[in-house]
C-alpha cells in the first residue's frame, strides 16, 4: 500500500504485518508517526522527485522485526519500482528507540537518531540471520543517551560510519557477536 499524506495524517501507531509492503514517496515531504513504527513486512522509500535526495521517517519508536526491511530505493531496484534518483538517502528518526532486528538499507546516506537507545541485535533465540544495517554512502549513528547494541552488521560499503551521542554523554557501544565495517 501507498501512505499517502491524507493516510499519513490520520496514523498515529503504523504497523506493517508480515508480507506486506508500504511505500512512501519521500517527494510527499516527511513521514511522521506520533506513537510507534512496527515493522515486519517491507518499508520502501522512493522519490518521484529527482530533487528530493532524502527520505525521513520518524516515531516515538520504530521497530523492524526479524526478516523485515526498511529501505530507500535507487532507480535499479529489484521492487521494479520507478524512482527518479539512483541514490535516495534515508534517515530514521525516534524519539526514544531503534530496535532492528531485519535489514535497514539505504541507497544513499543512512542516519540512525534515536532519544535512547539504538540496538541491531535479534530479540529472540530463534535462529535467523543476523539484522543488517547497511549504507551505499555515509552512515551515521546517533544515540542521545550513547547507548548502542551491535550483534548483527552495521556496514558502509562506500564511506565513513560515524557514531555520536549528546556532548554530555559517553558512548557506550556493545558490538559482542557483531560487526562493524
Amino acid at each position: 500500500f501507498n501512505i499517502t499524506n491524507g493516510l499519513a495524517r490520520h496514523i498515529t501507531d503504523l504497523t506493517i504485518p508480515s508480507g506486506v509492503t508500504a511505500f512512501r514517496d519521500a517527494a510527499l515531504g516527511n513521514l511522521n508517526i506520533v506513537g510507534a513504527l512496527t515493522n515486519s513486512g517491507n518499508l520502501l522509500a522512493i522519490t518521484s522527485n529527482s530533487s528530493v535526495s532524502t527520505a525521513v521517517i520518524s516515531a516515538a519508536n520504530i521497530a523492524n522485526q526479524q526478516g523485515a526491511v526498511i529501505s530507500s530505493l535507487g532507480a535499479n531496484n529489484t521492487f521494479g519500482i520507478n524512482t527518479a534518483l539512483q541514490q535516495l538517502n534515508l534517515s530514521l528518526f525516534a524519539a526514544q528507540n531503534i530496535l532492528n532486528s531485519g535489514s535497514i538499507l539505504s541507497s544513499g546516506n543512512l542516519n540512525l537518531s534515536a532519544g535512547e537507545s539504538i540496538t541491531n541485535a535479534l530479540v529472540s533465540s530463534i535462529a535467523a540471520p543476523a539484522p543488517v544495517m547497511q549504507s551505499m554512502g555515509a552512515l551515521n549513528i546517533y544515540s542521545g543517551i550513547g547507548a548502542i547494541t551491535n550483534a548483527g552488521l552495521i556496514q558502509s560499503t562506500a564511506s565513513n560510519i560515524n557514531i555520536s551521542a549528546e556532548v554530555s554523554r559517553n558512548i557506550v557501544l556493545n558490538n559482542m557477536n557483531g560487526l562493524i565495517q
